[in-house]
């Protein structure tokens, strides 16, 4: 699990389906509290409306440059560039 705001990542280890992965994980309470934010993420959906398929949401400007990651901030963007651009602001892409 990426962790993209807080240049991080854990292994909460392999799980026979996803239902179990959502099941022991994603509903955790003290995940779905500090990694997911729920009540955020309710407000952008209702924002900002459901997204597409590789879609997420993301402030502008990332909180590692500055964002202050408040509802008018965000955008929808493709999932894919957004974890380059995490991944290349915090030199886990092997660059230089």
């Amino acid at each position: 699990m990426l962790h993209p705001f807080k240049c991080a990542a854990k292994s909460y280890g392999s799980h026979p389906s996803v239902e179990d992965f959502e099941a022991e994980v994603l509903k955790e309470p003290g995940f779905e509290l500090y990694v997911l934010d729920s009540d955020h993420v309710a407000e952008l959906f209702r924002h900002l409306g459901p997204l597409a398929e590789n879609q997420v949401y993301i402030p502008q400007p990332y909180p590692f440059l500055g964002g202050s990651e408040a509802l008018e901030t965000y955008e929808k963007g493709d999932a894919w560039v957004f974890m380059h651009v995490v991944a290349h602001m915090h030199r886990l892409d092997g660059g230089a």
